[in-house]
């Protein structure tokens, strides 16, 4: 499990993943429902990335978004 801190974390995590896996940007936004254009703008524009964007370009690179409250 990562905790994550901030929004350029998780552009950086999706990111990763995607290279991991292999998954060229242009399959990823098709898995996710969304624009290629949108995901270059999240790559190039500081990171902002609104909750429902990150959590589907993580599900369709098959992971699992876990909240918990901070202890």
């Amino acid at each position: 499990m990562i905790a994550i801190q901030s929004a350029e974390q998780v552009v950086r995590l999706i990111e990763k993943e995607r290279i991991r896996l292999g998954v060229s940007q242009r399959k990823l936004c098709a898995e996710a429902g969304l624009s290629h254009g949108a995901y270059w703008f999240l790559k190039h524009n500081g990171g902002g990335i609104h909750f429902d964007t990150a959590f589907r370009l993580l599900k369709a690179l098959g992971a699992t978004v876990k909240v918990e409250p901070q202890q």
